[in-house]
């Protein structure tokens, strides 16, 4: 262990001789292509807010009918995924899944009701699979971003 100038001790990626104040020292890989600080660390295991490890959204935002169809595909780089269903009829529900055939009767598929909101993030398993929508009836709006 090691001890930098503000006194928070820090495993380092390496054996080598800890600098002060030299922060890439304290750099703890989280996926990929992320990259956090120490700080940042400790501030996700107490409560606090993650930092943006993509700061661009990717928009795949539509319309789907009652055919099984990929409405986002496969992102090997996906942190974060949000789905909502922008229709208010009750009869307009979306059912997505992950890579499988999605249906409205498969219970691996996800409902998502009217106005409801689907969302992965920081801290939770995020799927980097292609993702498969159908709708309950007729055509269905809706808002996709990934990050």
């Amino acid at each position: 262990m090691a001890v930098d100038d503000h006194g928070l001790e820090a495993l380092k990626k390496a054996a080598e001789q800890v600098t002060p104040g030299d922060k890439s020292n304290y750099l703890f890989k989280v996926k990929d292509a992320a990259v956090i600080t120490l700080l940042e660390a400790i501030l996700i295991a107490s409560g606090g807010s993650p930092p943006a490890l993509n700061s661009e959204f990717i928009d795949h935002s539509g319309s789907q009918d009652t055919s099984a169809d990929e409405i986002i595909p496969e992102n090997e780089d996906r942190t974060y995924l949000r789905i909502q269903n922008l229709e208010t009829s009750p009869a307009k529900v979306l059912f997505i899944n992950f890579g499988d055939t999605v249906s409205t009767t498969d219970p691996g598929s996800y409902r998502i009701g009217p106005g409801e909101v689907f969302e992965l993030g920081v801290g939770s398993f995020i799927s980097t699979q292609a993702v498969n929508a159908i709708s309950s009836s007729g055509s269905i709006k809706f808002t996709a971003k990934e990050g």
